[in-house]
């Protein structure tokens, strides 16, 4: 099967890449040469496209789903996926809005699969004993018929003459195409066995998905699916390492996380000097491999694929290394930071020749926009979304005005970093207006600046110090780093300034491509009257900040109100710095306002139960809750307001959140509070955040008008405009 064969050393972190089967080596290769791959790629993917079922086609539940399990619009995604499962690649991105029920759509394929495996199993059993019946007579006329030589050519067509009427008789029923991907299917898996020497073939489904998720698959096919009709296993945690691979391929579904999977198989990539892999997989027996790579795996599914985003975390890089006949990646987000993170879903699904960069922006990322229309030629072959319907969100904003403090701390680090922003300005003349972070990827106005940098505790007032040369890139010159981390640090200031004194969660920091180093550990704030400022107003979680006041007063005014129906009013207030969180925590708890939290580091178990005391018990009227925490299975229904403390780059984390809540609160009004801060950056962001909410939908919708999806310069000169 093109694209799914095995890689020779793994990845290269350089580049991003997987070696890939795109019959052209785009380093080597003439441009003519790369030209006709891509066009005979395009071509095959319009052809494919004649198949591709209507939004309207459906299919039947897969037995052993529970009866009425599947609503209207999960059938007709069914449909899809099992029509894309006989295309190449093999696979897709399901990108249904959330609250839609996308993994019960991926269990209904599972059971297919397995249905469709038991019918084939049972007409290969007919067939051998028609087989046996046949030998048997075959037996019984041998003597009288032994002058007659048998022709093994003839014999052989006289079977294809078969074969060709029996699919003819199928396509009146509508079911040929049915029956070709499944021998088709077949057949690569066979190929894919072959060509990876001693790998175990499976028909098993590997799903990978944040550690939080894992208790959220197992209850879903408990819930969804009949009693023993699916085996399914972890493999993460300790327990992990007791488990051999025949073990798995027992199973019909295995569950494991990004972080597992980048664990075992990270001395398969380059390191970050670039430096050869620890080891070469193609010298490994199958006993020293990870057991995920001993595997080749009936289909592998991406949960939150947006993990994977940016190409070069050893997240995204592992996960290509796995053997699978199919790929699913699975989000609601399939791109949230710029177009690159479409390449790396593509580069997962081996969608050969878009999986190779060179290739990718050669054809999409032309500055013309001139490859939107094959981009959006890919996105109609290979996603598929529907959006959720609901009412409107009603959207209330809060403008709030800095207290003179605050306005003068603000304003000092506004000026320092308008010269940070024409330093970088200057250093990047003749390299583009794209914003570059440390790691070569794009610094984009989604980039998850709360982990972007780490704050070294050098200064005796606590906040971040040390010499002002050590903010400074290596070359003497800003980088696309420190200037993210400045903008980190505004973003605070409008919230709570005893932030400027914290070092940021570095949570997830891997996957927004941000590298610390020696340089960016430390904000450079080596100004003094700058600390005498933070330590004159004494800057702790205890003061109360400008914006804390606003949430306090509009969380009393919630207090004393009661909801239209569903009993009394209670509040989300969400957060993308965990800090904040603890903040908000005391103060709620200083006004006897009881409350309760959920950040990425609460265990399941903690989890379900803070959000069973919400839903259920008056008294609590406030949850807490990270916004990098995940909210797939966060059935919040007793919250009716939901507070933003702080503006994020990523509209899409903030939508995400406040969809799931709307979507899930069926008796009461929903009412969403931003709060923002006036004539600061965070006015800035909504306006950025506006662009990039458009870029999203443009690439779901197939628009041809895919513009701005990277942080410029120019953006960059907005952010400290007057």
């Amino acid at each position: 099967m093109e694209g799914n064969t095995p890689t020779n050393t793994g990845v290269d972190s350089d580049t991003g890449n997987t070696p890939t089967n795109t019959g052209v080596n785009s380093d080597t290769a003439s441009l003519t040469e790369v030209d006709n791959v891509i066009e005979n790629a395009i071509e095959k993917i319009n052809k494919s496209l004649e198949g591709n079922p209507t939004q309207d086609e459906m299919t039947t539940d897969p037995l052993g789903l529970k009866k009425n399990s599947l609503d209207e619009h999960q059938r007709q995604g069914l449909r899809w996926l099992l029509w894309r499962e006989g295309q190449h690649p093999c696979g897709g991105i399901l990108a249904d809005d959330t609250g839609l029920g996308k993994t019960l759509t991926m269990i209904a394929l599972v059971m297919k699969q397995k249905e469709a495996a038991g019918a084939a199993e049972g007409e290969a059993a007919g067939a051998a004993e028609e087989e046996e019946d046949l030998e048997e007579e075959d037996d019984s006329e041998e003597e009288e018929d032994s002058e007659e030589d048998d022709d093994p050519e003839e014999e052989e067509d006289s079977e294809e003459e078969v074969s060709e009427g029996e699919d003819s008789e199928t396509e009146e029923d509508g079911e040929k195409p049915k029956a070709e991907d499944e021998a088709k299917a077949k057949d690569e898996t066979s190929a894919l066995v072959a060509a990876s020497e001693d790998l175990l073939a499976s028909c098993t489904t590997l799903i990978v998905c944040p550690k939080s998720l894992i208790k959220h698959w197992e209850m879903e096919v408990k819930r969804w699916c009949n009693t023993g009709k699916l085996k399914v296993d972890k493999y993460h945690g300790r327990k992990r390492k007791t488990k051999r691979a025949e073990d798995l391929i027992n199973c019909d579904l295995v569950i494991t996380t990004y972080k597992t999977i980048s664990k075992e198989l990270k001395g398969l990539i380059k390191d970050k000097k670039g430096d050869e892999a620890a080891t070469d997989v193609k010298v490994l027996k199958l006993s020293d491999r990870p057991i995920p790579l001993q595997i080749v795996w009936e289909r592998i599914i991406l949960d939150e694929a947006h993990k994977i985003k940016n190409p070069k975390s050893k997240s995204a890089m592992t996960i290509c290394i796995l053997q699978a006949r199919s790929r699913w990646a699975i989000t609601g987000t399939p791109i949230q930071n710029e177009l690159l993170d479409l390449y790396s879903l593509l580069r997962f699904l081996k969608c050969s020749p878009f999986d190779e960069l060179k290739v990718w922006k050669k054809l999409v990322c032309k500055p013309d926009g001139s490859g939107n229309k094959w981009l959006a030629t890919l996105m109609k072959a290979l996603l598929r979304r529907r959006p959720l319907v609901d009412p409107p969100m009603n959207i209330i904003t809060h403008k709030i005005k800095l207290s003179s403090q605050e306005q003068k701390i603000y304003e000092k680090l506004i000026n320092i970093f308008k010269k940070k922003v024409e330093e970088y300005t200057n250093s990047q003349n003749n390299k583009g207006d794209v914003l570059e972070s440390s790691s070569g990827r794009s610094a984009n106005a989604f980039a998850t600046h709360g982990q972007a940098t780490a704050v070294e505790k050098t200064h005796a007032g606590g906040v971040g110090g040390g010499a002002e040369e050590t903010a400074a890139a290596p070359s003497g010159k800003m980088s696309g780093t420190q200037v993210l981390t400045w903008l980190l640090r505004l973003q605070q200031c409008c919230t709570h300034l005893s932030l400027l004194q914290e070092i940021p969660e570095n949570e997830e920091l891997e996957e927004d491509g941000i590298e610390l180093t020696g340089q960016t550990k430390v904000l450079g704030l080596s100004d003094e009257n700058l600390f005498g400022l933070l330590e004159a107003g004494n800057w702790k979680k205890e003061k109360t900040s400008s914006k804390v006041k606003v949430v306090l007063d509009a969380i009393r005014e919630m207090h004393g109100e009661d909801s239209t129906e569903g009993g009394r009013s209670k509040c989300v207030v969400v957060s993308q710095w965990t800090q904040m969180l603890e903040v908000m925590e005391f103060h709620l708890q200083e006004a006897n306002i009881e409350t309760l939290k959920i950040s990425g580091t609460v265990s399941q178990k903690e989890r379900s139960e803070a959000v069973e005391d919400f839903n259920t018990n008056q008294k609590t009227q406030v949850m807490l809750l990270s916004l990098k925490a995940e909210v797939v299975d966060l059935n919040l229904i007793g919250g009716n307001h939901i507070f933003m403390m702080d503006m994020h780059w990523n509209p899409t984390l903030e939508d995400q959140v406040c969809k799931r809540i709307h979507h899930v609160c069926k008796t009461k009004d929903v009412k969403i509070h931003k709060f923002v801060c006036q004539k600061t950056i965070e006015e800035k962001i909504v306006k950025i955040q506006e662009k990039k909410r458009k870029l999203a939908k443009d690439v779901l919708s197939g628009s041809k008008e895919m513009r701005g999806d990277k942080l410029t310069i120019d953006d960059m000169k907005l952010m400290v405009e007057d």
